[in-house]
């Protein structure tokens, strides 16, 4: 029989036994949303739903729509898919001012409270969980890995505005988000989204990701990171492709960006399940620009959550196993 949503349907109690379903509406398993309820479910009090009446406290159940997981549950579904609020709100049998009053909500709500993990790492962490085609290449002292990703924006009638947001490597206005891994593929850190035309140097320093990286240590980036000097500064040495200055590349220059390339794969590979989530890769409008960095945090924050990292499984000690 076809399965069809309706009010009586689309809520986690019916969902979480159609487990097919429930993956396909959120992207994560019943097991994975479990997870990620059971981590948030101590400050669900702290949840602010924008202009609404009883947004100072928390709302009664009796009052609500829908209940905490199944508003999870439709914040998911909606950063999923990209769905429009109008058809979320056909599904619920709700307002669309009402379901954008809880995607914001809880998005807000999933930055803030998953924003404040500490993911530095503890001392030999790193060394531990090294995956050994890291150090095959040469790039055993490899600390974090880092690149910047770019989210189209709606182009507004300010001439200001897009002037800023204007990004000439995407010859588009933009957002750019910094997203930075550690070398065996968990999330180091996701930065709040800045405007296109700022340079890559500059969100490096401003999110001062550095810190994250042990001293001594290699930071690893894209040839458009030029952060020598700030890496000087903070004690760690940073390697990235060599600058073509030539009509083309000499044999060892090619060797060098053929091998800092396969490493850096693992930094795209994480940005690209960020990206699972369709409403990151939407052209974002204009008046709403503030969510982006927003829902770039908390996706981001999710994945590395839930998933498993996207790095080798094979590291340099075969003892080890990640936790």
């Amino acid at each position: 029989m076809k399965f069809e949503f309706n009010k009586r349907s689309f809520t986690y109690d019916c969902l979480k036994i159609r487990e097919n379903e429930f993956f396909l509406l959120c992207g994560l398993s019943v097991n994975e949303f479990d997870c990620l309820f059971a981590c948030l479910m101590p400050f669900l009090h702290l949840i602010v739903y924008p202009d609404c009446v009883q947004s100072l406290e928390k709302l009664d159940s009796n009052n609500k729509l829908l209940d905490d997981r199944t508003e999870l549950l439709v914040a998911l579904t909606v950063a999923r898919h990209a769905v429009d609020l109008v058809i979320m709100a056909k599904l619920v049998s709700g307002s669309s001012s009402t379901i954008s009053r809880v995607f914001v909500a809880w998005m807000v709500f999933l930055c803030c409270v998953l924003d404040e993990v500490n993911l530095k790492p503890l001392p030999g962490f790193i060394e531990a969980f090294l995956p050994r085609v890291f150090v095959d290449a040469g790039y055993a002292d490899c600390g974090i890995l880092g690149d910047n990703t770019e989210t189209w924006i709606a182009q507004s009638e300010n001439f200001e505005l897009n002037n800023v947001t204007f990004s000439h490597y995407k010859n588009h206005t933009t957002g750019k988000v910094s997203v930075w891994i550690f070398p065996h593929g968990a999330l180091c850190k996701c930065s709040d989204a800045f405007p296109g035309s700022i340079s890559d140097e500059q969100i490096t320093e401003q999110i001062d990701v550095i810190d994250y990286c042990p001293k001594g240590k290699v930071v690893l980036t894209d040839k458009g990171f030029a952060i020598s000097d700030l890496c000087h500064e903070k004690g760690v040495n940073h390697n990235r492709p060599p600058m073509k200055f030539n009509t083309q590349y000499d044999e060892n220059d090619i060797s060098l960006n053929f091998d800092i390339a396969t490493l850096r794969i693992y930094n795209e590979n994480a940005i690209g399940r960020i990206r699972d989530w369709s409403i990151l890769n939407k052209c974002w409008p204009s008046g709403r620009v503030d969510l982006l960095g927003i829902c770039w945090i908390a996706l981001a924050h999710i994945v590395n959550l839930t998933k498993k990292p996207v790095g080798p499984n094979e590291t340099q000690d075969s003892d080890a196993q990640l936790p």
